[in-house]
Formats: C-alpha cells, structure tokens, sequence
C-alpha cells in the first residue's frame, strides 16, 4: 500500500471542513496494519516520519475522553498537526 504526504494532508483538511471522525480514523488505522505487515510505502521516502506520526494522530481522531462525548482532539489540533 502507497501512503503520500499529499494524502495524508487531504485527509486532514477534510477533517478540517467536517468530514467524519470515524472516516479519517478507520483510513489512518488501515495504514496502521499495513505498516505492521510491513506492506506500505512511503511518498516521498524521506517523510516517512512525518508521514508516519501524522497516521497514528488520525488514528485516535475519533477518541473520547468522558462520558459527555468529548473528543480528546479538536479542529485546532487538527490544524496544528496537519504535515
């Protein structure tokens, strides 16, 4: 599987325009088994840390933190970890 930087950035400006939660962790959490299968690649290699952190914060977009439904992340957090 090919995960780009430019993807990866999509992903979070339509979680910055309302997109699901579920939608973007579910995309994130597919990536996350397909690097433990050692079966995705990087574009461009060299982001590949970038790229990486940004997929693992995707994949808790959708926690909550307490019982009123709160999310552990919001639109501002959203913004400031978009690569």
């Amino acid at each position: 599987m090919r995960v780009s930087l430019a993807e990866v950035r999509e992903v979070f400006d339509r979680l910055l325009t309302g997109e699901s939660r579920k939608v973007a962790s579910a995309w994130a959490l597919e990536r996350m088994q397909a690097a433990d299968a050692g079966a995705i690649i990087y574009e461009p290699q060299d982001a590949e840390s970038r790229i990486w952190v940004a997929i693992t914060f995707l994949g808790g977009v959708d926690l909550i933190t307490d019982m009123a439904g709160n999310y552990l992340y919001g639109p501002l957090d959203f913004a400031d970890n978009r690569p």
